[in-house]
């Protein structure tokens, strides 16, 4: 008679150190999930475009126009989607996220339409590969 603990016991030991080595990778960030993290240079670039796009939003374009250039840029803000004219902005600071992508901090100065200016302080995630997307956290 055969015993089927003995075969059963060295296919749970091998699934068991699979499964071991498997999560020490994704910990360790060495796992297909794990995020990539950015460097200063990214931040830099991210920095750029996010000045730019609000440069053109201060010139009175659109986000439709950003789409329009050569590399696109892809904006969603919400303010500048529902006509409101941007006076002034101050880039404040860039936040760490978790993933790929910085958090960058803004103030933002909006004409409205009563004459009193209204200040906000907003967060955008930028991305600058494969494309360049630009989304107020309030927005995702």
């Amino acid at each position: 008679m055969r015993n089927d603990s003995t075969i059963l016991i060295p296919r749970l030991s091998i699934l068991s150190a699979a499964v071991a080595v498997a999560v020490a990778l994704a910990v360790s960030g060495c796992g297909p999930s794990a995020p990539k993290s950015f460097s200063s240079g990214d931040v830099e670039q991210a920095k750029t475009k996010l000045g730019a796009a609000l440069d053109a939003w201060k010139e009175g374009k659109t986000p439709a126009d950003l789409r329009g250039l050569k590399p696109s840029i892809f904006v969603s803000d919400h303010d500048w989607n529902a006509g409101k004219k941007l006076a002034e902005f101050r880039i404040d600071r860039v936040e760490r996220s978790t993933g790929p992508t910085p958090n960058i901090v803004v103030m933002l100065t909006l004409d409205e339409s009563r004459g009193k200016p209204q200040k906000k302080q907003v967060i955008y995630t930028v991305t600058t590969a494969p494309a360049i997307t630009i989304a107020r956290a309030d927005d995702i």
